[in-house]
């Protein structure tokens, strides 16, 4: 079985844009440090307006979702590129039992669908402009994706503290 390892905000400081060169795995120096090609998804919502979900292989297609984020973020949140208006988290997918099996990557790909429907159904409830991107072939790391979504209440971790909440996610750990 797969889990979460639910992580919360973690700060951002300056302009968003050095750590979206990171996240949407834009620069040189982060595609060399993904397995090539990039494989998976990124999920963009705006708000209870529209979302897609788009593969990550082709590095024109992570530019054009970037700068479209960054155009919904701005009509929401105008502070950006400052980060003040967002939280940011990663989820890292690992094994149940640390002593166990890795996990097929069924078991992965199932435990991903619960957070990707998680996630769609929050940020569209919540009317939050919002990414999702997965790092499912980083080196050295888990499995995991990476947040970025518009901070409604002004709180860190709001999604997080949502996601701990459901009763259908019986541990902080899912």
């Amino acid at each position: 079985m797969i889990g979460w390892a639910i992580e919360d905000d973690y700060p951002l400081k300056g302009s968003i844009t050095n750590f979206e060169a990171y996240m949407f795995i834009t620069t040189p120096k982060y595609i060399a440090q993904h397995i090539a090609p990039i494989p998976g998804e990124l999920i963009f919502v705006d708000g209870n307006r529209s979302n897609r979900i788009v593969r990550m292989a082709d590095l024109n297609d992570r530019k054009a979702w970037l700068t479209k984020f960054n155009h919904a973020a701005k009509a929401q949140i105008p502070s950006i590129p400052k980060p003040s208006g967002l939280s940011c988290c990663m989820i890292d997918f690992m094994p149940m039992d640390k002593n166990g099996p890795d996990g097929s990557d069924f078991d992965y790909h199932v435990s991903y669908i619960g957070l990707r429907s998680a996630f769609m159904d929050y940020m569209r409830d919540n009317d939050c402009v919002a990414v999702l991107v997965q790092h499912w072939a980083q080196k050295q790391r888990y499995q995991h994706v990476h947040i970025l979504y518009q901070r409604k209440r002004g709180q860190h971790s709001e999604f997080q503290t949502w996601l701990r909440a459901q009763p259908w996610l019986s541990s902080p750990e899912h």
